[in-house]
């Protein structure tokens, strides 16, 4: 989880130090520095247990009471507004958009890649057995299952980056936060699979040879 803290002049500080509230853990307390008066907004992201990122903002407002002139009575703090979790609204949420199409990209060529494979694949195993055997049908399959593996890749290094607030590349070395999560350990099985799929149909280009 990551929390982000824009003070009224516009600074941003990332906040460490959560700790799990009375609610367990449904519920996240993030100790606060001191903030200036004015409007300040706490933007929060994390990453569920299905691999999707969470995002949400709340925001408040710090007053000074009246009090007399070297009085030493603390600033109040007034609720206002919770934003809730629509990214869409939330400042600086074009890049979030950005990268919900990407993500969208990388799912459906992901798809797309694994219809292509197991389609010519179907039909050299049920309607024409030496379909592999030609070879721009061959190279489709081969094709298809590397860039099912690539995306699927692609993909983990995305779920590594919500988790770890970095680009993907600079998540490289924290797959394994990436495969503790269902969507990550599903991408592990795709690529798994990909590979045996390619096995598969080496053995039968071979067997037909």
């Amino acid at each position: 989880m990551t929390v982000t803290l824009i003070r009224p002049d516009g600074s941003r500080t990332q906040l460490s130090g959560f700790t799990h509230g009375v609610g367990g853990e449904t519920q996240v307390v993030t100790p606060l520095p001191e903030v200036e008066p004015g409007e300040v907004n706490l933007r929060w992201r994390l990453v569920g247990s299905d691999g999707h990122p969470i995002t949400g903002r709340l925001s408040f407002e710090v007053r000074r009471t009246a009090y007399d002139a070297g009085s030493e009575e603390p600033r109040s703090l007034t609720p206002s507004e919770n934003r809730g979790s629509d990214a869409a609204s939330a400042e600086g949420d074009v890049g979030a958009l950005e990268g919900g199409i990407g993500r969208w990209a990388l799912r459906y060529s992901s798809y797309a890649a694994i219809f292509s494979a197991v389609g010519l694949l179907g039909v050299s195993t049920v309607i024409w057995p030496a379909a592999l055997t030609v070879g721009p049908i061959r190279a489709s399959v081969a094709g298809s299952l590397f860039v099912t593996v690539v995306l699927a890749f692609a993909q983990l290094l995305v779920i590594a980056s919500d988790i770890t607030g970095d680009s993907p590349i600079a998540s490289l070395g924290s797959l394994d936060g990436a495969t503790s999560t269902i969507a990550g350990m599903s991408l592990i099985v795709r690529i798994a699979m990909a590979a045996t799929l390619a096995l598969v149909a080496f053995s039968m280009r071979i067997n037909d040879r």
